[in-house]
């Protein structure tokens, strides 16, 4: 999942001043109007996107167009394989573009986005009571585990182990692209009837809380916990208690053969649908004045878990897992959900600004995406405030 790219200041040069995908050249003197992937009109006011969203042109709410066009093409390099961008700021579209055969009805898999929903969704069951808190052993939701003797250490995996990808669980999931063989979220994928039992069934190889490693293995075990704790069906859940709050209308969400629904990864929604979860999470879990999931657990969520783990929360990313972030002066509270084949939401919340980027990109180590230059060419386009 984590790749630490650095590109030269002359690739980052060329590539703001080229355009990419057959889009059209920048001059001084041509019209925005032209540029279809732009917002349009005025800004009317605050308002939460629920039922359609508003959009505005760039200017109106602190923005510059000309930049703007540099950042789609950026995003629209034919070396790179963007399906989807959209930029929100204040709420309204500024930006918003579909490529390569997407279009905007379209449902995109999102693949370890669906990490961060699930996050969401066990954050939304302790506001309700169906969890005490995050620190409950996970032992207690399943019977497998709950008759190990006391010292196995799955017996002390909490739940924010879970989220933090600090089970200790032996999981290897490195290669995503390349050599898939010792893979265990590929394994499981393909052998595996029912993904629970795979997980559970791994050993305790280091002392929960301990160590990070990212693990599609932990996540899914969230699925049996939230099953267990709501007493419903998981996706019913989601639907009720943050679908249908925020206006996401349409979906889908893969299960296992043994009908478990796969938190770690399978979930589809449109562009504009991931950008409203950005959205929820900019507000600190406030949807148009309904407190969809506590400002107390987004925070936790978007914080680092451990102090020295400063790049990973509860299922979200954190700017430090780009290591060059300072050196392109980005704001240190910038976090976002991020999926394999690029998919992202970033939530930039010094800059009241929602970026959701969904792609295709089968090699992206060696690609032109690099997120700390993608950023910094976005956040050139805010005027001074």
């Amino acid at each position: 999942m984590k790749r630490f790219k650095l590109i030269s200041l002359f690739l980052l040069f060329l590539t703001l001043v080229s355009c990419g995908g057959g889009s059209a050249k920048v001059s001084a003197d041509t019209s925005f109007q032209d540029y279809s992937f732009l917002g349009r009109g005025s800004y009317v006011g605050q308002y939460f996107p629920t039922q359609s969203f508003r959009e505005c042109t760039p200017e109106e709410v602190g923005m510059d167009s000309k930049g703007l066009v540099k950042v789609y093409n950026y995003a629209a390099n034919p070396e790179i394989k963007t399906e989807g961008l959209i930029v929100i700021k204040d709420n309204y579209i500024v930006l918003e573009t579909y490529l390569n055969g997407f279009s905007p009805d379209d449902l995109h898999e999102s693949y370890s986005v669906a990490k961060s929903f699930a996050s969401c969704l066990v954050g939304i069951a302790i506001d309700k009571g169906y969890i005490s808190n995050e620190n409950e052993f996970v032992f207690n939701y399943y019977p497998q585990w709950n008759e190990l003797n006391g010292s196995d250490l799955r017996k002390k995996i909490t739940i924010k182990n879970l989220l933090t990808m600090t089970s200790g669980l032996k999981w290897n999931e490195e290669d995503y692209y390349n050599d898939t063989s010792q893979n265990d979220a590929f394994i499981m994928y393909e052998t595996a009837d029912n993904y629970l039992e795979y997980i559970l069934n791994k050993p305790c190889i280091y002392k929960p809380g301990t160590h990070f490693n990212y693990s599609s293995g932990d996540t899914m075990l969230l699925s049996g916990v939230l099953k267990e704790a709501v007493n419903e069906d998981v996706e019913q859940f989601a639907v009720e208690n943050l679908f249908n709050k925020i206006g996401i209308k349409r979906h889908y969400w893969e299960r296992d053969k043994a009908g478990n629904l796969i938190t770690a990864w399978g979930l589809g929604l449109t562009l504009r649908d991931y950008a409203r979860f950005g959205i929820l999470y900019l507000n600190k879990g406030n949807w148009n004045g309904e407190q969809v999931v506590s400002k107390e657990w987004v925070e936790k969520s978007v914080s680092p878990a451990y102090p020295d783990i400063n790049y990973y929360g509860y299922s979200f990313w954190l700017i430090p897992v780009f290591p060059d972030y300072k050196q392109y002066n980005l704001p240190d509270d910038i976090y976002l959900a991020w999926g394999i084949h690029t998919q992202q939401i970033f939530v930039i919340p010094d800059y009241n600004i929602v970026v959701v980027r969904l792609g295709n990109d089968n090699d992206p180590a060696h690609d032109k995406w690099v997120e700390t230059e993608f950023l910094r060419l976005l956040l050139d386009c805010v005027r001074e405030r």
